[in-house]
């Protein structure tokens, strides 16, 4: 999860030190995590721009995974290759938070289809149901959770569709609620804002109003106001059928 941090892909919760640790360490003793910072510094043999703020370190021990890394070829420095980091972030993730790893990890390019495959033989069998799952368009983390929590209640929703007037949005639930998955990233600055706001009105204009969640409505105590909001929506939504969207 830390060297994914690095290669801009999305990490999970949490900010602890996760370390790839080999089989023949034993004797070695894991302590409390120092006070430092883990810096989002590009590696110069990754062309990617990346994010360089410093992110402090949780103060909880590291994390250690043990398992011998696919691709120790590929290490840069101190940094494992975006293979082994994914193989161990999906194995120590909640189920949610690895299939947004995954999904991240191939959006940004930094893992290829099949390098990602090479890590899906890797996983034990109870893992392996994410690439069913996987959809490589999703634009965030946030968006591959809703995604996925949305598939257990039944309800199909399509990532990154494009609507006639109002451009692309980040999920289409059941071809009839366009749902947007804000993040302070990408949706804090001023200008971005102002065309949120556009987006949602032309949106209500045409007779499909627009649902916009954020980080926060994915907490146990919010998301059931979502999932009540998305009912009632495509509730009304079914009842003017002429206006589908997709």
């Amino acid at each position: 999860m830390s060297a994914l941090r690095r290669w801009g892909v999305w990490s999970g919760e949490g900010d602890r030190l996760h370390l790839q640790v080999p089989r023949t360490s034993s004797g070695l003793v894991l302590r409390e995590a120092p006070r430092g910072a883990q810096l989002r510094v590009p590696h110069p043999a990754w062309e990617l721009p990346l994010d360089w703020a410093i992110r402090p370190c949780d103060a909880a021990g590291p994390v250690a995974h043990w398992v011998p890394p696919l691709q120790p070829h590929r290490a840069l420095d101190w940094i494992v290759s975006p293979v082994d980091a994914l193989a161990q972030a999906v194995r120590c993730q909640r189920e949610e938070h690895a299939l947004a790893c995954v999904d991240s990890a191939l959006h940004e390019g930094v893992v290829t289809l099949a390098e990602w495959e090479a890590v899906l033989a890797s996983l034990p069998a109870r893992l392996r149901a994410l690439d069913e799952y996987k959809d490589s368009r999703a634009d965030s983390g946030n968006e591959t959770i809703v995604r996925l929590r949305l598939r257990r209640l039944g309800l199909r929703s399509e990532p990154q569709v494009r609507l006639p007037g109002i451009g692309f949005i980040d999920l289409l639930v059941e071809g009839l609620v366009p749902l947007e998955v804000d993040s302070e990233a990408h949706h804090s600055s001023h200008g971005q804002r102002q065309r949120d706001r556009s987006r949602s009105l032309l949106s209500a204009a045409l007779g499909s109003p627009t649902l916009r969640i954020g980080p926060e409505h994915l907490t146990a105590r919010e998301w059931p106001l979502v999932v009540v909001a998305i009912d009632r929506q495509l509730a009304d939504a079914r009842g003017r059928t002429v206006n589908r969207l997709f």
